[in-house]
């Protein structure tokens, strides 16, 4: 600390001093000023405290997994949704959360994504997706899956969300129609 009291950081390399016999006559000190460093981790972790924050708030669903498919984040809305503690997700396979019926299926479009030129891509394409609860209930969603590269890895994140109310309010808006033509 400085006598103005502000905290200076600094690396400090100290070595022996000798003369051409090998007496030691002294010691020498080199010093890097490592501020701009602690700035920087700083800002740093300020930037993934706000990143955490804003993945915590969003309403979509938000899951990260690596390649094979094993769930790297999982958000609040994930927890809603599907009725599981992020960390009870995390380093599970996302399979967990797919209905039986789809998961074969599912694995083999998961290769062909990671290994294809698209970056991101609407599931679905082929017909309603749909997710499993924790209590086995399955559910109807929209989603799309995005693939980043990233220090040697492959990051997918799926964002989605139930859409159980909005079909319902489509079947009831139908059923208005058919009862208003009748």
């Amino acid at each position: 600390t400085l006598q103005s009291g502000k905290v200076y950081h600094q690396l400090v390399t100290k070595f022996p001093v000798r003369t051409p016999d090998g007496e030691i006559t002294g010691i020498g000190t080199i010093g890097a000023d490592l501020s701009a460093l602690r700035k920087a981790e700083e800002n740093l972790q300020a930037m993934e405290a706000r990143l955490r924050d804003i993945l915590r708030i969003a309403p979509e669903v938000i899951i990260s997994t690596d390649s094979v498919g094993t769930i790297l984040m999982f958000n609040d809305a994930a927890e809603n949704t599907f009725g599981y503690a992020a960390d009870e997700m995390v380093g599970q396979p996302l399979d967990v959360l797919l209905p039986d019926h789809v998961r074969n299926m599912h694995g083999r479009h998961l290769t062909a994504f990671v290994e294809g030129s698209d970056s991101a891509r609407l599931m679905g394409g082929r017909g309603a997706i749909s997710g499993r609860r924790r209590d086995g209930s399955i559910f109807p969603a929209d989603a799309s899956i995005s693939k980043l590269h990233s220090g040697g890895e492959t990051i997918l994140t799926v964002t989605m969300h139930d859409i159980t109310d909005r079909q319902q309010a489509e079947a009831d808006l139908r059923a208005a129609v058919v009862a208003a033509e009748r």
